[in-house]
């Protein structure tokens, strides 16, 4: 039975949602570093088969004599050999002892070739993600098997950009081999036409030329385009790594702590230095006031500073504490508004005021009169 009646046909729309929908944010540099660790990094698959395939070609092209050569005294000397053991009569030690030597000389005969294969395929890997182990990648996964929206849309619209991608490189690798093909053809055709009238070794020398030549020039097209699938590999790659803003704002959490914990932590640090700072207070020469809005304690010791030193400061409430605290231990207050808001917005806390500031603050004469008494303590412990 077939419901044709829409009423029972239900999709859940979600399903076919973007998962990248809502993706804006670069990622972060932990993110990416993440990623590597697993071995997802931006590459193309294209570069190292095409760096063995044209290296291939270059060893084949210098040790093809020497090996050729290799296999056809072999292959004469196993015949040979076989034809007098057939005389005589095969036993096992005979047939093992070929098959051996067939065995050596092949892995004689292909060894460079799979050296360059396993040099430039690790090659091709390195230049473009570096040298990152993992062994991540061989990790069993059982998420894979369950389902997920992108496989679901995969299932149902296999076409995507990467699909696209794909099928254009491939059309394109056709049409490079074709025009070469077709231009080594019409360049050589003279050549070609005149094979019915040479030798069969000068053919095979012409046709193993022409094929090389054709192979050395597809293989360095295909290193351009092996560039350009890199290019687009890294935006593809770059574009899954986006966060949205929520993803974006979580890491950060985790990479700079949770900012209500911070904000707590900074709080109690500054309170920490306030209270730092206002047990400096009854060590201070004068407390210059604005007289309710700022509070600077100034100290000086002639016989060790070059100028006034700023110990504690203030504004608002923690003004109004070192006020306090300058009355209990009997520091003068003096009131000078311009003075105080001018060394609050130029010192920080264990400064030395500027030199602008000093023909100001010798006008303060109970300053004065703290320094001239530590001068005079200081020079009668001298003289003891």
């Amino acid at each position: 039975m077939i419901i044709t009646d829409a009423r029972y046909i239900r999709f859940n729309l979600q399903m076919f949602s973007s998962e990248d929908e809502g993706r804006t944010e670069d990622p972060l540099p932990r993110r990416l570093h993440d990623a590597r660790r697993r071995g997802q990094v931006a590459k193309t698959q294209e570069l190292a088969g095409t760096l063995v395939v044209l290296f291939g070609i270059l060893v084949f092209t210098l040790f093809s004599n020497r090996q050729f050569t290799l296999l056809q005294n072999y292959f004469a000397q196993v015949f040979t050999t076989a034809g007098l053991i057939a005389a005589q009569g095969f036993s096992i030690d005979d047939v093992t002892g070929i098959l051996l030597g067939v065995i050596g000389v092949v892995l004689q005969f292909v060894w460079p070739f799979l050296a360059v294969a396993f040099v430039f395929g690790i090659t091709g890997e390195i230049i473009q993600v570096g040298i990152q182990p993992t062994t991540q990648q061989f990790e069993p996964k059982f998420n894979k098997f369950m389902p997920t929206a992108q496989k679901l849309r995969e299932r149902l619209w296999p076409f995507s950009r990467q699909v696209a991608v794909n099928l254009i490189k491939a059309l394109f690798k056709v049409i490079i081999i074709a025009t070469l093909a077709y231009s080594i053809t019409r360049n050589n055709f003279s050549n070609l036409v005149l094979m019915a009238t040479r030798s069969i070794p000068d053919n095979v020398n012409m046709l193993a030329v022409l094929t090389l030549r054709l192979m050395v020039f597809t293989m360095l097209m295909l290193l351009i385009v092996s560039a350009i699938d890199y290019v687009y590999q890294r935006f593809e790659f770059m574009e899954s790594m986006k966060m949205s803003k929520h993803e974006w704002k979580q890491e950060m959490k985790e990479i700079e702590g949770n900012p209500l914990i911070k904000n707590e932590l900074r709080k109690r640090q500054q309170q920490l230095l306030q209270r730092r700072m206002l047990k400096e207070v009854p060590r201070a020469d004068v407390v210059v006031t604005n007289p309710t809005h700022y509070a600077v304690a100034l100290l000086y010791e002639p016989h060790r500073m070059e100028a006034p030193q700023v110990i504690a400061k203030g504004e608002g409430s923690i003004a109004l504490r070192i006020r306090e605290i300058a009355r209990e231990t009997n520091v003068p207050i003096i009131e000078k508004p311009e003075l105080a808001r001018a060394l609050y917005s130029a010192c920080e806390i264990s400064d030395f005021i500027p030199q602008q500031l000093y023909s100001a603050v010798l006008t303060l004469q109970e300053f004065i009169d703290r320094v001239s008494e530590k001068m005079h303590r200081y020079q009668a412990q001298q003289v003891v």
